[in-house]
Parts: structure tokens; C-alpha cells; sequence
């Protein structure tokens, strides 16, 4: 791949075929992140793991929607937006806050489960 075929503003739109592909992506988007508010309802009484949850249904909606963007973009060959280089960075964007939340809440979740736990025992007694 040559870095010209990265930033060509003008790429030609995508094969029907992985238009389908995107689209199954995108509704498999929707169907994640909807199981996980369906499980973040269900842990209610346990409100650090379902901050923790939720920042997954965040991540999942917002990545849906820019994946539907860049799709928008290509198939409309606009300018500069419909550039491979936009689609890869956003792709590594997406990737790195991904691991950025499971990393940082996992290590947060701990703390803050027994932190709430410490709160909750305190009630019973107040």
C-alpha cells in the first residue's frame, strides 16, 4: 500500500460487498451495545460495576456512530473525509480508548466496589 492510496481524497466507494460487511458491523454495534445496558440495568444495586458497564455501552455506541460516518463519507467520496488514513486513525483512536477504559477501570473497579461495600455496611448501622 502506498502512503498515496492512504490520503487520496478522492477514493473510489466501496465494493457492495464490504458495504455489507459495515452494515452487519454496525448493527452487531447496536446489538452489543444494547446487551450491555440490558446488563448494566440488571447490576443496579451495584453502582461501580454499572459505571463500568456503561463506559463500555459509551464506547460501543460512539464507535457505531463514527463507523457509520466514515461509511457516509466513502460512499459519498467526499473531500478529505473519505481518506483510508481518516478510517485507520479513527480505527486506532476507537482501539486505544477501548483499552484505555478496560485497563483504568479495572483497576478502579476494585477500589471502588469496596469503598461502596464500606458505605453500604455503614447505613445499615446509621
Amino acid at each position: 500500500m502506498e502512503i498515496t492510496t492512504l490520503f487520496d481524497p478522492y477514493p473510489t466507494p466501496l465494493p457492495v460487498s464490504a458495504v455489507r460487511i459495515f452494515i452487519v458491523m454496525i448493527i452487531g454495534g447496536g446489538a452489543v451495545s444494547t446487551a450491555l445496558f440490558l446488563v448494566a440495568k440488571f447490576f443496579r444495586h451495584d453502582p461501580p460495576l454499572k459505571r463500568f458497564l456503561m463506559k463500555f455501552v459509551q464506547w460501543c455506541v460512539a464507535s457505531t456512530c463514527i463507523a457509520v460516518l466514515l461509511l457516509f463519507f466513502r460512499q459519498q467520496r467526499a473531500y478529505l473525509l473519505s481518506t483510508a488514513g481518516i478510517a485507520y486513525g479513527a480505527v486506532l483512536g476507537c482501539a486505544a480508548w477501548l483499552v484505555r477504559i478496560a485497563v483504568k477501570g479495572i483497576r478502579r473497579l476494585a477500589n471502588e466496589q469496596h469503598a461502596w461495600r464500606e458505605q453500604e455496611e455503614r447505613k445499615k448501622y446509621l
